[in-house]
């Protein structure tokens, strides 16, 4: 099976040592995946937070053949990463006027809810 770059993928671990865990698919592609590419954090060991047969799902980083690729584990799961998501808050064409309404309305609509329930 062919694996697009950035697809999650789902394997079984079949070695796993200090520095890498290789995660075989139902298909026979063994993923590699690198200590950096599991954890951001400080771990003592890798193998006392995986263990060999356990199910994981990784993000596929690229496939080098059709039995042998790279992957990610902490992108598909963001308690390992230590800055998981990256975006960017771009104002609107109103200014953001449209939201500030709303948040104004739902406030307003609280308070005098609060005030009848009192």
């Amino acid at each position: 099976m062919i694996y697009k770059p950035n697809s999650v993928a789902y394997g079984t671990i079949t070695t796993l040592n200090e520095k890498e865990i290789i995660a075989t698919t139902k298909d026979g592609c063994n993923f590699i995946i690198t200590k950096n590419n599991i954890t951001d954090w400080k771990v003592n060991s890798l193998l006392s937070e995986f263990k060999i047969g356990e199910k994981i799902n990784f993000i596929v980083l690229k496939q080098e053949s059709k039995k042998q690729g790279i992957a990610s584990f902490k992108l598909n799961h963001p308690q390992f990463s230590r800055s998981p998501f990256e975006y960017d808050l771009e104002e609107t064409a109103g200014g953001f006027k449209q939201l500030k309404l709303s948040v104004e309305q739902t406030i307003k609509e609280y308070k005098d809810d609060k005030v009848k329930n009192n």
